[in-house]
């Protein structure tokens, strides 16, 4: 429906393989958002983070995340709820082998 009245569908959340871009597609998506499919990347913004043992990370959040409205909304409304998590992923090198 969305499609007839000149809208535009969003596949938001849960790639994760190649193939779910293609569901999404197929599913009449306009786009899909690529979240933690493109995060820890070389490219990818954020700090990187080397533990004890040498191995390299980037730190990933979500934009509905508390981290994220202290960083760039000015704190967490009281009428909202922080959704996810901040979490660390193994670095994932250039953006170019993923893509």
């Amino acid at each position: 429906m969305a499609h007839k009245i000149g809208a535009h569908v969003i596949s938001d959340g849960g790639a994760v393989f190649a193939g779910d871009l293609s569901k999404a597609f197929a599913a009449k998506s306009s786009f899909v958002m690529l979240g933690s499919m493109l995060a820890a990347h070389t490219e990818s913004p954020g700090d990187l983070i080397i533990d004890a043992n040498g191995k390299e990370f980037k730190e990933y959040y979500g934009m509905s995340s508390r981290k994220a409205n202290d960083k760039y909304a000015g704190g967490l409304k009281s009428y909202r709820a922080a959704e996810g998590k901040v979490t660390q992923i193994p670095l994932k090198g250039d953006m170019i082998e993923t893509i």
